[in-house]
């Protein structure tokens, strides 16, 4: 400076970067407890900046404090004087509890006074600190599975199968029927593929999972895409299971006949031609005005996609899934089936 001499200027270099640390660990309980440091006077700290250079976003969190306390209990710091640092006065970091700063004269400090807490949340152990946890749920889950046996008892069994009944209708537990759905609505020869690989990934993602994305926040307003993605799957099997309760890909086989009003004549060929269709059991899987069942299309506004030939082409040959109707015909000229004109 300006007037300054080299050998009259008192230079200070401080050497350390803290001044007392009160080194506890609560980790292992074990504490610094009932120590007061009062009227003394600590100057002079340095901190180096590391290689890399400070990357503290706010409050600069990486920055340490000339006096240091861990695992502390009851510990005081007053009628102290803190200047000429580089870093904070004090910080009570880790494990401290009931400790205080009173009167104390703080000054010249390079990032702050007094800490309190750390700047990352802390850890614990799940072996053997947070493992008791899923210990007690354990146990209460078992508890109440047992408590529900011995109050409602077993479900009741119903009645012996009986080889005479041909219309079979099976459906899972009500849990189930969204898995149900998804079976059901698969390409046609993939099912198989899907119900021995498709478990098998799910549970090596799950396994998988803690290794991969171990890191991140749990308070639920700071992860905004986990929310999403766990609504996103309540409402994926909330479809499915109400695609599972209307099966509508398997026939209807309680269909009722076309009323009249639909049909539009109660005698001749396109009477006729309305009881085939339900006789033949193509209502079951069709659908006209809504009557019918829905596992095949629509047949409400055929007559508008096939001309008459193409449809008597499509009914005495059938298709996917469709029988051939070439029985039906009758021994007219025409070779028509009976109930079309």
């Amino acid at each position: 400076m300006p007037g300054e001499k080299i050998n009259e200027t008192e230079v200070v270099a401080p050497a350390m970067t803290e001044l007392v640390r009160l080194a506890g660990n609560a980790d292992q309980n074990r504490f610094v407890q009932y120590v007061t440091i009062k009227g003394l006077a600590f100057q002079h700290a340095d901190w180096e900046l590391a290689p890399e250079g400070n990357s503290s976003t706010q409050a600069a969190v990486e920055v340490p404090a000339a006096v240091m306390a861990d695992g502390a209990l009851n510990c005081r710091m007053e009628n102290c004087e803190v200047a000429h640092v580089g870093n904070y006065e004090i910080w009570f970091r880790r494990g401290c509890k009931d400790c205080g700063v009173y009167y104390n004269r703080l000054y010249d400090l390079g990032a702050g006074g007094i800490r309190v807490g750390e700047d990352k949340m802390a850890r614990t152990a799940f072996w053997p600190d947070a493992a008791w946890r899923d210990v007690v749920f354990s146990v209460v889950m078992l508890g109440g599975i047992v408590a529900l046996a011995l109050v409602f008892g077993p479900p009741e069994l119903g009645k012996p199968p009986d080889p005479s009944i041909i219309e079979a209708y099976p459906r899972p537990d009500w849990y189930l029927l969204w898995y149900f759905a998804v079976l059901a609505l698969l390409p046609h020869g993939t099912e198989n593929y899907f119900i021995v690989f498709g478990p098998l990934l799910a549970g090596l993602l799950l396994i998988c999972l803690p290794f991969i994305s171990n890191r991140g926040e749990r308070s639920p307003q700071r992860r905004p895409w986990a929310i999403a993605i766990t609504l996103l799957v309540v409402i994926m099997i909330g479809v499915f299971w109400r695609a599972g309760i209307s099966a509508n890909w398997s026939p209807n086989f309680n269909a009722l006949p076309l009323p009249k009003k639909v049909v539009g004549a109660s005698t001749g060929p396109v009477a006729e031609g309305a009881r085939v269709f339900y006789f033949k059991g193509c209502i079951n899987c069709h659908l006209i005005e809504r009557y019918g069942g829905r596992r095949g299309p629509s047949l409400t506004a055929i007559g508008n996609k096939l001309n008459k030939d193409q449809m008597i082409l499509r009914i005495s040959n059938g298709g996917l899934n469709n029988a051939r109707l070439h029985r039906e015909f009758d021994s007219s000229p025409t070779g028509r089936p009976r109930g079309i004109s």
